[in-house]
């Protein structure tokens, strides 16, 4: 299971690892649900559970993120 992280968690930690957060960032946290962490290999980011798109066949979908 993967580790989540609340609005407030992920604020702080966003702080602490990016100094500058944006206003457009400040907003996503603050309008959107829990957090979950990933990791690729070229790219580290938060995703919004609460706000998935999914394709017309159901056979794609998309979360708002933010990078770390």
């Amino acid at each position: 299971m993967p580790n989540i992280l609340t609005k407030v968690a992920a604020y702080e930690r966003l702080a602490r690892e990016r100094q500058m957060v944006s206003l457009i960032d400040r907003d996503i946290i603050a309008l959107g649900g829990d957090f979950i962490p990933l990791r690729s290999d070229w790219v580290s980011l938060y995703y919004d559970t609460a706000h998935k798109i999914v394709s017309d066949d159901g056979g794609q979908y998309a979360y708002r993120a933010i990078t770390t």
